[in-house]
């Protein structure tokens, strides 16, 4: 993926981003999924040549710096949300893919004047503590040793039950991106699974579209679903052959659904209310 990468925020607050396409172009703003990097999207955003491309690192992936503490996604928002006010003037499309997703609902109602449209990919929304709980035992946390180890036992085995194609750039990119995040990456699931989805979906006013890969099966297709019905007016989208790692292995799809959804907000007058998808496909 050609283009420019640059950081913004503060010292020790930095956002990582790599930013492609037309300047002056209308912005469109991505999130990636946990523990990846903006360049999950490499695939993709060649395939939309005429928009402002943002990839965003979120808080301690990537080349992000990390926040203190046990931050929830409030603050990942938060953190976003600053750079994305440093980066344009010009509402954005924000797109987010599970973790970022998630973080990208916040986003938008937080702040839905920044925003003209949200594309929600895989979004996670947990009814109770009980599913809470079942979804945190579906990820291992690991710790560093001085010989790799960790690497083989820990990590590619981690990996490997989501590049299940002989996709070698894959591997390499998503390998680096789970180094760079370390051992603290479950701080964002943590995030995730703690996070009351139902309630703050609710207050998003934003045009919203909802889509997931069908075969990433039960929970994640049903949690999107459940995520369309929960943003007023938002759309479902069900991507058949498609699984978790659409990014990768389906980015013709993804930028079939982004290129659809900027197609529409050109019909759309600024606070159209009526002019906002409804119903689900």
């Amino acid at each position: 993926m050609t283009g420019s990468r640059a950081y913004v925020g503060a010292a020790g607050a930095q956002v990582h981003l790599r930013e492609l396409g037309d300047p002056g172009a209308p912005p469109v703003v991505w999130l990636h999924q946990t523990a990846s990097s903006s360049a999950m999207w490499q695939r993709v955003l060649p395939l939309l040549p005429d928009v402002r491309h943002l990839a965003l690192d979120s808080p301690g992936f990537g080349g992000s710096d990390p926040l203190p503490g046990t931050p929830g996604i409030a603050a990942y928002a938060e953190q976003l949300l600053e750079a994305v006010v440093a980066l344009t003037d010009q509402p954005a499309l924000l797109v987010g893919h599970h973790t970022g997703a998630v973080i990208a609902g916040e986003m938008a109602a937080l702040r839905p004047d920044l925003f003209r449209g949200l594309v929600l990919i895989g979004c996670v929304v947990i009814a109770d503590d009980a599913e809470q709980r079942e979804a945190q035992g579906h990820y291992e946390r690991w710790e560093t040793d001085a010989r790799g180890d960790y690497v083989v036992e820990r990590i590619v085995p981690r990996l490997l039950k989501s590049v299940t194609r002989d996709d070698p750039e894959q591997m390499a990119t998503e390998l680096v991106a789970y180094l760079q995040a370390g051992a603290d990456y479950t701080v964002a699931y943590d995030a995730v699974y703690g996070y009351r989805a139902a309630e703050r979906l609710s207050l998003v006013s934003t045009p919203t579209w909802c889509a997931v890969g069908l075969d990433e099966g039960e929970p994640m297709v049903r949690w999107t679903r459940l995520a369309a019905e929960l943003v007023p007016g938002a759309s479902f989208t069900g991507i058949p052959g498609a699984g978790c790692e659409l990014a990768f292995e389906e980015p013709a799809a993804v930028a079939d659904l982004v290129g659809s959804v900027l197609a529409e907000l050109r019909g759309m007058a600024p606070g159209d209310a009526a002019a906002r998808p409804t119903g689900a496909s």
